[in-house]
């Protein structure tokens, strides 16, 4: 009878416990989250608008582009600059080769080098401040950038009517002229480009400035990678007045024609 009380009471004990561990850990686990410091998240969210700026503005790679903007694929004309901005883009080594393009890799480097230049030179940016909301932060920021929308449009309608002048219908390319329509693209690309190479002035953004926020949901970097692809449209002048010059095609062969070219695709 005395075994069995003792078992019974240490039964007991062990309940007691066990409920008394129980109500410890519900305790434990209902406390709130640590708030993060309002001032890191602004430190951290200005941070990487520096950084944005840094790639997008000073020669980043397109795996640093995508990296930066947290996106798979960028389009090739987003590049502005770096070694595979747009204008550096070109051919595999060989088809440059089979097709003797060195004297164009040449060029368009050369073009690349000032274009380049024209558009850091040209970029102005202030981060104003940070606005705290209760669900996402946002970075206030004024830029003035180089009109690099207008002039990639204005480069690829020339580039595109070099190509019709050449016998190019792109709606009907003939079997020849798929197997020619990537040299004769680039061609044209550094033609067009070399034509537009003194009118660089035409691009420069002396005056107009923009403010953008730059929004953070969630007041983290994740998960915004819409926003930052947003900003760099901004960068690149898709909200600037000037949208290109060449915005028929008269008004662009108006422009060719005028420079009474022989061979619409030779250097």
């Amino acid at each position: 009878m005395k075994k069995k009380l003792i078992i019974i009471i240490l039964i007991l004990i062990i309940a007691v416990l066990s409920i008394g561990g129980g109500i410890v850990l519900m305790n434990s686990n209902s406390k709130p989250p640590k708030k993060e410091d309002p001032k890191t998240q602004e430190k951290t969210v200005t941070e990487y608008v520096e950084k944005l700026n840094k790639v997008i503005m000073d020669g980043g790679t397109k795996q640093q582009y995508l990296s930066v903007l947290r996106r798979d694929q960028i389009l090739n004309t987003d590049i502005m600059t770096g070694p595979d901005m747009y204008l550096r883009q070109k051919p595999s080594n060989k088809v440059i080769q089979k097709n003797s393009l060195s004297s164009y890799t040449k060029k368009g480097e050369e073009l690349a080098k000032k274009l380049e230049k024209t558009i850091k030179d040209n970029f102005e940016c202030e981060i104003e401040g940070v606005l705290t909301k209760e669900d996402y932060l946002a970075v206030l920021v004024t830029y003035k950038s180089f009109y690099y929308n207008a002039y990639v449009k204005d480069l690829n309608s020339i580039q595109n009517e070099l190509l019709i002048k050449v016998g190019y219908d792109f709606d009907n390319l003939t079997k020849e002229q798929e197997k020619t329509i990537e040299v004769d693209s680039y061609k044209a690309k550094v033609k067009a480009a070399s034509l537009l190479n003194d009118r660089l002035d035409m691009y420069k953004n002396n005056e107009e400035s923009k403010r953008v926020y730059i929004n953070f949901d969630g007041k983290k970097i994740e998960g915004n990678s819409d926003n930052f692809l947003s900003y760099l449209m901004n960068l690149e002048g898709y909200t600037y007045t000037n949208q290109g010059y060449f915005t028929s095609v008269d008004k662009t062969n108006e422009f060719i024609n005028s420079l009474n070219i022989t061979d619409p695709l030779a250097l």
